[in-house]
């Protein structure tokens, strides 16, 4: 599964596109992406926000995320935590990813 393709910076307010270049995928699943945060100083925060309703995932397709980069405190960078599931559901995941650090910039 890829880690999503993404910008190197990104600022508060920003919307952050994510594309996902899809191989290999069996049927039926779905792709779910979600941004997910670090302080400043490095420490992961956790989800900082939902990327979107998942998408039919298929191989052959791109799809696209495009996620709000949203202010919280000490927001240093985010990345994308992605997974697919038959479901879209985390809970149900076969395959999960995360892409580079996004820096947030001013």
């Amino acid at each position: 599964m890829p880690d999503g393709e993404v910008p190197a910076t990104a600022k508060i307010g920003e919307t952050v596109p994510v594309k996902f270049t899809l191989k290999d995928i069996a049927p039926g699943l779905k792709l779910a992406a979600d941004l997910h945060g670090r302080t400043a100083g490095g420490k992961y925060m956790g989800m900082v926000k939902w990327g979107e309703a998942p998408k039919a995932a298929e191989s052959g397709k791109t799809v696209v995320f495009n996620i709000l980069v949203v202010s919280k405190p000490d927001l240093g960078s985010v990345h994308v935590a992605s997974h697919l599931s038959s479901t879209g559901e985390f809970k149900d995941r076969v395959k999960e990813a995360k892409s580079a650090e996004i820096k947030i910039v001013q």
